[in-house]
């Protein structure tokens, strides 16, 4: 299988991609907050909680997904178990570190794991919102392309803020 594919046989199981390309503002009301959406990568929402983002040569997939205050533990301990069934060799940082992006407070945690013996880097960023509930983000990237993909995760990241 071509590397360019690991994420999106990682995924395949979570939605079907929207092959559209985007170049725009997002808000996601379920969290009230908006995201720049880099252009050409695709995007699909398969319920009000979650977005699924992908670039274009599958290289880069980044989840949003909203869960309650009081569900953010379990949320977390299932992003995990979602990971590890797709990803091997998870192996997680030190510990979260405390973060804050535009406002919004929160946490942020890196690792590292293989896709079918590929190297792979994760990002989790965990952030509290304006709507009282938590925003869940998880980045996977191909170890190959991190740098290539540096400009727009940064962007992408740097983007989040309280929806006006």
């Amino acid at each position: 299988m071509r590397k360019t594919s690991l994420l999106a046989v990682a995924f395949g199981a979570l939605c079907v991609w929207a092959a559209e390309a985007r170049a725009e503002v997002k808000v996601h009301k379920a969290a009230q907050v908006s995201i720049d959406i880099p252009t050409g990568w695709s995007m699909q929402a398969p319920d009000e909680q979650t977005l699924i983002l992908m670039d274009p040569k599958q290289d880069v997939l980044i989840r949003l997904a909203v869960v309650e205050a009081a569900d953010a533990e379990k949320a977390v301990n299932v992003t995990d178990a979602q990971v590890k069934q797709f990803v091997q060799d998870v192996k997680w940082g030190d510990k979260a570190k405390p973060t804050e992006l535009n406002g919004l407070k929160g946490l942020r945690l890196k690792g590292e794991g293989k896709i079918q013996g590929k190297p792979v880097d994760l990002g989790v960023l965990i952030l509290g919102t304006p709507s009282k509930k938590v925003l869940l983000v998880l980045a996977l990237i191909d170890h190959a392309t991190v740098a290539a993909h540096d400009a727009e995760i940064t962007g992408f990241i740097n983007s989040i803020k309280p929806a006006k």
